[in-house]
């Protein structure tokens, strides 16, 4: 596996490293034995959404994006040109220039300058005396889960990266998470000082030293959830039986272990147990999904070994063409109004076809489908569901 961070850690994802000191090695042997990184096989919709928005935001131009990406792209622009305002006003700039966008620095050895570390910067300005630097991150999407940025680990070693890069003549640096789609703070910065990059640049420097030694620990956390290495982590599997453990859920004299059992188990389990394993059920669904991804790719030889096997699930069949269906059970005598009981369109595939005959955006097939067909929509609201505080 390679790429432009040529295998190296990144800026994007050192929090985790700094979490998990053995994840590196894992990875490493992962590849080198050709295990697949299930992560990286087809991107989510949210993913792709996110790097449209942020190419827009690289090319300074929205002319591709749907409305609702296009919103995301106008009031990350609003919020970077407040914080660009804010950082001179702060520091009595008067002027300064852009650098290119999506720069990718460096931190090389210090006797070897061997590269060990990378970080690309969404966007970054230089003051004229070279004595202040801002640096903005741009988070599309819900970001309500980041830490703030003073805490921020790529935040971090992005002004580490910079400071290197420009010759150390920073004395400040502002470095800023911009998030135009969060329920928070959508403009969030902090400065680091000379001495603050000083304390960065060892911090990091000894962290990239304790992910190299072959005895490194690993550390499972909710930082499992985007490891490319969860599908082999023993700390992470044992994390994501975590539930098994701390409620104690074992079989029953019987040796069976129905759902009425395990429900039954929850209910007499220490109420702090069942919020303890609250907590942690997205990286065992993460986990999960990850092992099973792993053990259906494997060569059929080797499920047979494990007692595994590929079977067909639920039946997806669906009837091609309602009109002919329906003709055909009115030629057998079925009333009408019965037959058209049967039916029911649903909002994706109205949507879908308002799109195809208007040559439309989802956003405009959606308003259509509100406004169109609102007196025939039986509204209703989901259920109550659990979250955290």
């Amino acid at each position: 596996m390679t790429d432009e961070r040529l295998n190296l850690p990144s800026a994007s994802s050192f929090a985790a490293d700094v979490l998990c000191h053995g994840r590196r090695n894992l990875i490493r042997s992962m590849f080198a034995q050709g295990v697949p990184d299930l992560d990286n096989e087809t991107p989510s919709i949210y993913a792709a959404r996110g790097t449209r928005i942020h190419r827009a935001l690289e090319l300074n131009q929205a002319f591709e994006l749907a409305e609702d990406e296009a919103e995301a792209y106008r009031a990350a622009v609003k919020i970077k040109e407040t914080c660009i305002a804010i950082w001179c006003e702060d520091n009595g700039i008067e002027s300064f220039t852009e650098m290119p966008r999506e720069s990718r620095f460096w931190l090389n050895h210090r006797d070897t300058l061997a590269p060990m570390l990378s970080g690309q910067l969404d966007a970054h300005w230089v003051s004229e005396d070279q004595r202040h630097i801002c640096i903005i991150d741009f988070k599309t999407g819900r970001a309500d889960y980041m830490e703030q940025a003073s805490l921020n680990w790529q935040l971090r070693c992005a002004a580490l990266l910079t400071w290197i890069e420009y010759g150390r003549k920073a004395e400040r640096i502002r470095v800023a998470l911009v998030k135009p789609e969060t329920q928070g703070e959508p403009l969030d910065y902090c400065d680091f000082t000379r001495f603050d990059l000083e304390q960065i640049e060892a911090a990091t420097n000894l962290i990239l030293w304790q992910t190299q030694q072959p005895d490194a620990p690993r550390t499972a956390g909710e930082h499992c959830k985007y490891c490319a290495a969860k599908a082999v982590c023993h700390e992470a599997l044992r994390m994501a039986l975590t539930p098994v453990n701390t409620l104690q859920i074992v079989p029953s004299s019987n040796g069976k272990l129905t759902k009425k059992y395990v429900a039954q188990l929850v209910e007499t389990a220490p109420i702090e147990s069942v919020r303890e394993v609250f907590g942690k059920r997205g990286i065992v669904k993460f986990v999960m999904e990850a092992v099973v991804g792993r053990l259906a790719a494997l060569p059929e030889e080797e499920k047979y070994r494990l007692g595994l096997k590929m079977q067909l699930g639920r039946s997806t069949d669906y009837i091609r063409d309602t009109k002919a269906a329906f003709d055909v059970l009115l030629a057998w005598g079925f009333p009408e109004s019965e037959i058209w009981s049967c039916l029911s369109f649903s909002k994706t595939e109205i949507v879908d076809m308002v799109k195809r005959f208007r040559n439309c955006r989802d956003s405009e097939g959606d308003v259509f489908y509100e406004v169109t067909l609102d007196d025939f929509i039986q509204r209703g609201r989901g259920n109550e569901i659990l979250a955290e505080a």
